[in-house]
């Protein structure tokens, strides 16, 4: 990044020509300083953003390995959280509840779900 720090002056420089004074190279070392320091940034963003899209994805595989399960782990765990909730499913009166094929029917759909938005990390604007 030093270097587009130095090209990019060097070219203002040159482009400039006569207009090229100090007061000018001031503004425009702390203008190019700032933006390449933003860039930097944003690179750093970048790659924390996709080492954080590779541990999601890396470590969904182990999720979905046996979508059915997880989902109704993923489930079970909602209703310990919030019995309530289950009075929201058409399966609420299924018992055992871990058993209930519409507990495992609509679980293992939300898990594909989940596993097709984690597989479409690495484009989100398609998952919009």
């Amino acid at each position: 990044l030093e270097i587009v720090r130095k090209a990019s002056l060097d070219f203002i420089c040159e482009v400039l020509g006569e207009l090229w004074t100090d007061v000018m190279k001031g503004a425009w070392t702390a203008a190019v300083f700032s933006w390449v320091d933003k860039l930097k940034e944003n690179m750093q963003n970048i790659k924390q953003e996709l080492n954080s899209r590779k541990l999601v994805q890396d470590s969904w595989k182990l999720v979905a390995r046996d979508l059915e399960s997880h989902g109704i782990k993923f489930f079970l765990k909602i209703f310990e959280i919030a019995p309530p909730a289950l009075q929201l499913f058409s399966f609420k009166d299924e018992q055992p509840l871990e058993k209930s094929p519409g507990m495992k029917k609509h679980a293992t759909g939300v898990m594909q779900t989940v596993g097709e938005a984690v597989a479409g990390l690495s484009d989100v604007k398609s998952l919009i």
